[in-house]
């Protein structure tokens, strides 16, 4: 996530710090299986690898459950 917001700094800046992020970014996703789970295939452009790695770890950030917000309704039997 640190990485994609320094690529989103560099964009329109920095066209070689972008591109240098961008390597580093998609390859950090493959080593750590992150590609895989964004639905990134080793062909896709790297613009598109990392709209699509961008969008998962946004997904991912959403779908996080902060505590006690899991908890909604009534308490299972025989707990208090």
């Amino acid at each position: 996530e640190r990485l994609v917001g320094e690529y989103a700094q560099a964009d329109g800046l920095d066209g070689r710090r972008r591109d240098r992020l961008a390597r580093l970014i998609v390859e950090t996703a493959e080593k750590t299986g992150l590609a895989s789970e964004a639905g990134v295939a080793g062909t896709d452009a790297p613009d598109e690898a990392l709209r699509r790695i961008d969008a998962w770890l946004c997904d991912l950030k959403d779908f996080a459950i902060k505590d006690g917000l899991h908890i909604f309704g009534r308490s299972p039997e025989g707990e208090t």
